[in-house]
């Protein structure tokens, strides 16, 4: 069996802005929370924002949220997808906005976690060798009419080391008020290094849309991806210090 590591580094947990219209800002978000290292499989729950409109006058609003569960591989290939019980619907508009055909039922999850020894993250916090992961932030340049945002980069270091880094690696930006988390995942020598990265951004008016004085309506939205990090030749031998 490989040895499987996973470092949860730093988690911002999103909070829903509130819309300015009827039905707006309906959000998908994710946490990611056990590995099965046998596996080598991921899981993440999720929760998918929806909302019908109301016959009334003035149009009013029904909102609710859909529970669901996606087994990812640490390719980044979506094995599959639990979801609640719920009505055709929903059931739809799942499949449409998640690009998922065949769904499980969300209370067959237990069994298939167990079968296939999901452990919760907690249980791997460092690498077999003591290497450990750290999120580094910095604030960009301010943008007229844009939200204030960070670059977000990762970071690897060997066990005691403060200031230099085994491994660096920019992810991208994320809008400060949407928020952002990063989970890393320590495989093996051979597969470096994986990473769960989610950059929210903020759909809806920027600052300024409506006039100087505006700070804009920040609809948080997410899509987090499966990195792999520490795949060339330079990097696998500096990671080779983790195993």
């Amino acid at each position: 069996m490989r040895r499987l590591a996973l470092v949860a580094v730093l988690t911002i947990i999103p909070t829903v802005a509130s819309a300015t219209d009827i039905c707006e800002d309906t959000p998908i978000t994710y946490s990611a929370r056990a590995v099965s290292a046998s596996a080598g499989l991921l899981l993440v729950d999720g929760l998918m924002a929806w909302c019908t409109k109301t016959g009334s006058t003035p149009p009013g609003e029904k909102r609710g949220k859909l529970r669901f569960a996606a087994v990812r591989s640490l390719g980044g290939v979506t094995r599959a997808w639990f979801v609640d019980r719920t009505t055709a619907r929903l059931r739809a508009e799942f499949r449409r906005r998640l690009r998922a055909r065949a769904q499980r039922p969300l209370a067959s999850l237990a069994a298939y976690k167990k079968r296939l020894g999901f452990q919760p993250l907690a249980r791997f916090r460092v690498s077999p060798r003591g290497c450990y992961a750290r999120v580094d932030k910095v604030a960009d340049k301010a943008k007229a009419g844009s939200f204030a945002s960070s670059t977000i980069r990762l970071l690897v270091f060997a066990r005691g080391e403060r200031k230099k880094p085994l491994l660096a690696r920019r992810l991208g930006h994320a809008d400060d008020e949407a928020g952002h988390s990063v989970l890393t995942a320590f495989v093996s020598k051979r597969d470096g290094v994986v990473a769960w990265v989610d950059l929210g951004r903020c759909a809806g008016p920027p600052p300024g849309y409506f006039g100087s004085e505006d700070p804009g309506t920040c609809y948080k939205t997410h899509a987090p991806r499966l990195l792999r990090l520490g795949t060339t030749v330079g990097s696998r031998l500096a990671l080779a210090r983790c195993f």
